[in-house]
């Protein structure tokens, strides 16, 4: 935060702090692509720095953060993303694109995707008279037992996923 506040007024004394000051840092902070949630934390930092200083900070060095909500893809959006063909030149994309549609595909958070190993994943028969399929059966930390997840071509179906505990 300190460095930030430097390279944006060197030698600024939290003294001549002022609220045009804080509004043209926080422009300042956008442009050098620093998260929102972050600049609450200098805002946090330049508060204790005042109290630090034996002064009470102002009423108006607050920031809150907007509340942000994650956009979801639809059904035909996540079709599409999964039919799309990428050129050879587009090949890290489609590999990321891969990754993406493996998480949806088994459920998982991204820090579980990262825990995903090749030994999760075995054949099984999931339905009686038709042929195995490859399950992925990981772990769960919160659970005692494993949780199933079949690959299958469920999400370009107009099928559901077939979730459940696993035999092993």
């Amino acid at each position: 935060m300190a460095g930030h506040l430097a390279r944006f007024k060197p030698n600024l004394t939290i003294g001549e702090l002022t609220r045009k000051q804080v509004a043209d840092y926080r422009h300042y902070t956008q442009r050098e692509g620093v998260a929102d949630s972050t600049f609450r934390n200098h805002v946090k930092w330049l508060r204790e720095a005042f109290r630090t200083a034996g002064l009470n900070p102002p009423k108006w060095l607050a920031y809150q953060a907007p509340e942000l909500h994650p956009l979801a893809l639809t059904a035909n959006e996540f079709r599409r993303l999964v039919q799309h063909a990428f050129t050879p030149s587009e090949r890290p994309l489609a590999d990321e694109r891969d990754v993406f549609v493996l998480q949806t595909l088994l459920l998982l958070r991204d820090s579980d995707m990262r825990r995903l190993r090749p030994g999760y994943v075995r054949e099984m028969g999931v339905l009686l008279g038709q042929p195995p399929v490859l399950v992925a059966s990981m772990p769960q930390k919160k659970r005692a037992s494993r949780l199933c997840c079949p690959f299958a071509s469920w999400p370009l179906t107009s099928g559901a996923p077939t979730l459940g505990a696993c035999p092993w």
